[in-house]
């Protein structure tokens, strides 16, 4: 059906090919996968240049589009050190014979799994995880099963990476002043506070 409406939308325009038409036709072709005919292309070179600047194409361009890849949520068994210990707390004779305490440990640098540009900012709000050697440690010992605090610490560090990976949204001129008008009545409301607590001590003596 796609195919049909592409053919009569190319012989219904054929006689009268702008750039503009022949752009939209090219850019649907592309979406559904077809390739285009030798018609679209009658309008010359611009429109191909057109077509390749707006819609991109050609190969992307390199960019921070590229370099800031999304965290795939995919966490590589391979790739972490898993530790097992007992865990501590309420629990009987079973908590002192059984380890289910999980330790997940891996290297920051290392993890090709997590994109580059998200390392930085992980080892900077979690630094407290970090060791000296760059490796990050997170424990688990919610539970009385191994499996379960496995599962456990392998979802919080999927959810750490993934806040790590946000970044903050840009503020406009209004919200910048609407602050800065917030920050100064907010000094002022402190300086007249000090000045009332300066004046009741001040007059504290003179009755």
């Amino acid at each position: 059906m796609k195919q049909t409406f592409l053919n009569n939308h190319i012989k219904y325009k054929q006689s009268v090919m702008f750039p503009k038409t022949a752009c939209t036709i090219l850019l649907k072709s592309v979406q559904y996968g077809l390739q285009p005919q030798q018609s679209l292309l009658r309008n010359g070179q611009q429109c191909m240049l057109a077509c390749r600047k707006h819609f991109c194409i050609e190969s992307p361009p390199t960019g921070s589009s590229q370099e800031r890849q999304p965290f795939s949520g995919e966490i590589p068994p391979d790739s972490l050190e898993v530790n097992y210990s007992r865990s501590g707390g309420p629990g009987g004779q079973h908590a002192n014979k059984v380890a289910t305490k999980v330790e997940v440990r891996f290297n920051v640098q290392q993890a090709s799994w997590i994109p580059d540009w998200i390392k930085p900012r992980l080892m900077e709000r979690e630094a407290n995880r970090i060791t000296k050697n760059g490796d990050f440690v997170i424990t688990s010992s919610k539970t009385r099963k191994q499996l379960l605090n496995q599962a456990d610490a392998l979802n919080r560090l999927r959810t750490i990476i993934y806040d790590a990976s946000k970044l903050p949204k840009e503020k406009s001129p209004e919200e910048l002043e609407l602050e800065e008008t917030r920050r100064a009545k907010r000094a002022a409301s402190i300086l007249k506070e000090k000045r009332n607590i300066s004046y009741t001590k001040s007059n504290r003596g003179a009755l």
